[in-house]
């Protein structure tokens, strides 16, 4: 049985690696830990000759010096220059896709790693040079640490060369696109682990309960704290705790919306069996934060891949194929939703009684966001529009619910109706009169 993380460290998670610092301290921690350690192994090599001196360098203190210093003036010289090639990687990436796919440049770990890198290397040659001292009778020269240095610097270089292909690579759209669906399939394993086997009726395959009769009429609200957006429900751990206090919880949001200070979350009841405590840990389950994160949020991905391919079809970039691009991955993670089994909006206890009601995520909502925007800022492209239609013939054959049928049914509708209005060309029109023919027989059939 595959181990399923805890949401909350999910999230914990999701928020360290999505930093420029947590990686590079870690890894400052490591290099400043072995240069710790490194004296020993140096003593035990020099009074115990436990290794053959062919294997290290002797050095002078003065050349050790020299060697240290020259590795770590240029490891924290290197690292400016990494700093500043970052810097513009995420300017360019936030004028040309958007502000919200900074947040892949910074979570993506090879920048992360060879930042950390030079400053580990820079911090181990510090140390280690003040280990080299020149004292009457003793001059104490740590070769072997030495050679380590000179290991971490060609090591620095090799990632140097790795790290100009990687950003000359990752500020491609292709490769921005890629990045975020491969963010999106976590998502979609984590949330949704289970295949649709097509035995249910409806998107939301599962049990369709309700909570008591009773639960509307007494209780109470769970408001907001502060502004901000929805990033993650816990409900997990709550589902027992809710069974032994024998409450009821109604929510009223998804990840992802934002809801002002002192909206309503969530309901939870009966008001009588309701202790301070037991209000602060129903509170504490909903966390808000001032951005969006796609622990829980699977539109959050959607849309942006939208965002790239309404940039792309703005008059200053008019990259059609770019908007191309991104169609063919949201057909892709369209598919891969229609695939999934979606969970009831009633969670269970052991004992089978529903003790929390949600909004689960419904299908018509992903594809009205994947294709009512860039048909929006793409309906005069007939490349764009043909691309669309493309997509939903496509996507027909992993539908498994009249639902998402239906669901796509209107997306069609409302690109075919476009094409008299916007399709300047005759013979495009005529061409994707055509297609939409051969979609709307599919649908009918």
């Amino acid at each position: 049985m595959k181990f399923v993380w805890p949401i909350r460290l999910v999230h914990i998670k999701d928020r360290l690696l999505s930093t420029l610092w947590f990686v590079p301290a870690i890894m400052s921690l490591a290099s400043l830990v072995l240069a710790g350690a490194m004296p020993a192994i140096d003593r035990q090599v020099v009074m115990g000759k436990h290794l053959p001196w062919n294997l290290v360098t002797a050095s002078s203190v003065e050349g050790a010096r020299a060697v240290l210093s020259t590795i770590a003036g240029s490891m924290i010289t290197v690292a400016g220059v990494v700093f500043s090639v970052t810097i513009v990687a995420l300017t360019l990436a936030s004028s040309q896709f958007g502000p919200r796919l900074l947040r892949n440049f910074m979570r993506d770990t090879a920048n992360q790693v060879v930042l950390g890198a030079f400053i580990a290397t820079f911090l181990y040659c510090l140390v280690v040079l003040k280990m080299v001292r020149e004292v009457p009778g003793e001059d104490f020269v740590p070769n072997v640490s030495l050679l380590v240095a000179l290991v971490l610097a060609g090591g620095c270089m090799a990632l140097l060369i790795y790290f100009i292909h990687h950003i000359a690579t990752s500020i491609q759209a292709e490769q921005v696109v890629a990045r975020v669906m491969s963010e999106f399939r976590e998502t979609v394993d984590r949330l949704y682990p289970e295949a649709d086997r097509g035995e249910a009726a409806t998107d939301e395959s599962g049990t369709r309960s309700s909570l008591p009769e009773s639960f509307e009429e007494t209780a109470e609200p769970v408001r907001a704290v502060k502004d901000g957006y929805i990033q993650r429900l816990d409900f997990d751990e709550l589902l027992s705790w809710l069974a032994s206090e024998d409450l009821y919880l109604d929510v009223a949001v998804q990840p992802g919306e934002f809801h002002v200070k002192n909206a309503i979350l969530a309901r939870v009841g009966p008001a009588d069996r309701l202790s301070d405590e037991a209000r602060k840990r129903v509170a504490s389950a909903m966390i808000q934060g001032p951005v969006r994160t796609p622990v829980q949020d699977v539109t959050f991905s959607f849309g942006q891949i939208v965002e790239v391919a309404i940039r792309s079809l703005s008059p200053g970039i008019n990259d059609p194929m770019t908007a191309m691009h991104c169609v063919d991955q949201l057909t892709a993670a369209l598919a891969e939703c229609s695939r999934r089994r979606f969970p009831s909006d009633v969670r269970m206890d052991h004992e089978g009684c529903g003790r929390i009601r949600t909004r689960p995520l419904a299908f018509r909502n992903l594809a009205r966001l994947a294709y009512r925007q860039i048909h929006h800022h793409g309906r005069t492209h007939p490349e764009v529009v043909s691309s669309l239609l493309q997509s939903m013939e496509h996507l027909l054959p992993h539908l498994r619910h009249r639902r998402q049928t239906e669901a796509v049914r209107e997306e069609f509708e409302r690109v075919r109706e476009g094409v008299d209005a916007h399709i300047s060309s005759n013979e495009a029109r005529k061409d994707l009169h055509e297609q939409c023919d051969r979609i709307g027989g599919l649908l009918g059939s």
